[in-house]
């Protein structure tokens, strides 16, 4: 099984433009993005499954 990784994320709007930075625990440099689509991609990255449209598991007792 593979280590959980944990990021903070913080989102805000800034002049009206988007703005978000992710940080790993334990890394000191956020990395910055300006449109949400990055942000996901990145994220869905860092999850190291492949988008396939899955959806989360909403119930954990249940296989998903």
């Amino acid at each position: 099984m593979n280590e959980a990784q944990i990021f903070t994320v913080r989102v805000w709007r800034q002049a009206e433009h988007f703005r978000a930075s992710v940080r790993a625990v334990g890394e000191e440099q956020a990395r910055l993005f300006t449109a949400p689509a990055p942000l996901a991609a990145f994220l869905l990255d860092a999850a190291d499954q492949p988008n396939q449209g899955d959806t989360p598991c909403l119930n954990p007792p249940d296989p998903c």
